[in-house]
């Protein structure tokens, strides 16, 4: 009886195994063998100091290869993982193996017959160079992070033409120049963009709206982001991003929006259609050449959690519509030219006086008062001044003129 007992709960364990991976119930699936050698290939065009890739062998199933993660289903190759991880802490001392493991080379045209790679993972690396051609065709990629390495030049427009279900887009800390291109903002679904840290130049062009996904308030959980289907989906729950300027790391990022464009040398003012974007959550314009006025209506953006737009040239004083932004919990306005008074009654009292010095402001939480900068006798001393400089000036004419009729009489 105890054995007739043993063997349902045998039989009923391999069922729900079966049930809930049924992949690993019976031999996994091979994977495809054109796809195979063009991973063969590719490695062929890495350098690869540390031997990471050992596994990548011919006659194997690239299916249990490192880095690759396949569909359980058909065997095609979903996701090419290939970062290296930068050391987070005892950077002196991992600093050389990091180095070691650090992947380059060429990227090459093989990665083409990859007809169904979604997601694509090349950051912390030394790969150098024009961004990649031979991704003009990969329109399945949905995930992109390139950070972290040595890519130069231009971002060529046709990233937004052809990769059209991109859902994250990072280029942070690389040498990328010239105009961030208007096709970029045609990416409709667009979750997170990240910029950050090039040398990229130019406005911020008004196109920007067309991030529609970010146009609208999302409220639906995406817990699939990065592929669908068949056991093998790269779930949102495995992406982790560290967003700049927060404390905390999201783990589900379905609902998380977010431009990230510091650290460049962008100029001109910050667009109006910007504020459109009423569903984005993380915006950090910071270390830029940017000037003129923050947009007026900058409170539309009622999703904002985190906005930085520190070490710019802006003026003007802080809109009153940013008293709005109801789920802001993390600003920074400081180093800039902004001047007048801090709105009163709104959460902006309840940032750190940090988030504001380097201007002409004034009121809580800054410590000087706004009646001693507007006093009466601040007033009559910047009249005196004013008309000193009146009288200098008539002065200096006056002179000039008597030099003129000299000079004329000779």
């Amino acid at each position: 009886m105890a054995f007739c007992d043993n063997a349902a709960v045998f039989i009923l364990i391999f069922l729900l195994t079966l049930l809930l991976n049924p992949c690993k119930a019976f031999d996994q699936v091979l994977c495809i063998p054109n796809e195979r050698q063009a991973l063969l290939t590719f490695k062929q065009h890495l350098l690869d100091p540390s031997n990471r890739l050992a596994s990548w062998s011919s006659n194997t199933n690239c299916c249990n290869w490192t880095s690759i993660v396949c569909d359980h289903v058909t065997g095609h190759i979903l996701r090419l993982d290939l970062k290296t991880s930068i050391p987070s802490s005892n950077w002196n001392s991992e600093y050389d193996s990091y180095d070691r493991s650090r992947l380059g080379g060429e990227i090459h045209l093989s990665i083409l017959d990859l007809k169904s790679l979604s997601y694509l993972d090349l950051s912390g690396n030394y790969f150098e160079g024009d961004f990649p051609l031979c991704l003009k065709n990969s329109n399945k990629l949905v995930f992109l992070d390139f950070r972290e390495n040595q890519f130069s030049r231009i971002i060529p427009p046709w990233v937004g033409d052809t990769l059209l279900n991109l859902k994250v887009f990072l280029l942070t800390s690389n040498k990328f120049s010239g105009k961030i291109p208007c096709q970029m903002y045609s990416l409709s679904s667009l979750h997170i963009l990240d910029l950050a840290q090039n040398n990229l130049t130019g406005p911020l062009p008004k196109c920007i709206n067309h991030l529609s996904f970010m146009v609208v308030k999302n409220t639906t959980l995406e817990s699939n982001m990065y592929g669908e289907g068949n056991g093998a989906i790269v779930p949102i729950t495995n992406a982790l991003l560290e967003l700049k300027g927060r404390d905390d790391v999201y783990w589900t990022l379905g609902l998380i929006t977010s431009i990230d464009l510091s650290n460049n040398k962008l100029f001109g003012e910050i667009p109006r259609e910007i504020t459109t974007l009423k569903g984005l959550h993380f915006l950090n314009l910071s270390n830029n050449l940017l000037s003129g006025e923050i947009p007026q209506s900058i409170g539309n953006m009622g999703s904002l959690e985190s906005m930085d737009l520190s070490k710019n040239q802006l003026y003007g004083e802080i809109p009153l519509s940013m008293s709005n932004l109801n789920f802001l919990s993390k600003l920074n306005l400081s180093f800039n030219n902004l001047r007048g008074k801090i709105p009163m009654g709104t959460q902006l009292q309840s940032f750190e006086a940090s988030c504001f010095v380097g201007n002409d402001l004034c009121g809580p939480p800054l410590p000087n008062n706004c009646t001693d900068l507007y006093s009466p006798l601040n007033h009559d001393k910047n009249d005196k001044e004013a008309k000193r400089n009146e009288i200098n000036w008539f002065f200096c004419e006056h002179v000039i003129g008597i030099c003129f009729r000299i000079l004329g009489n000779n």
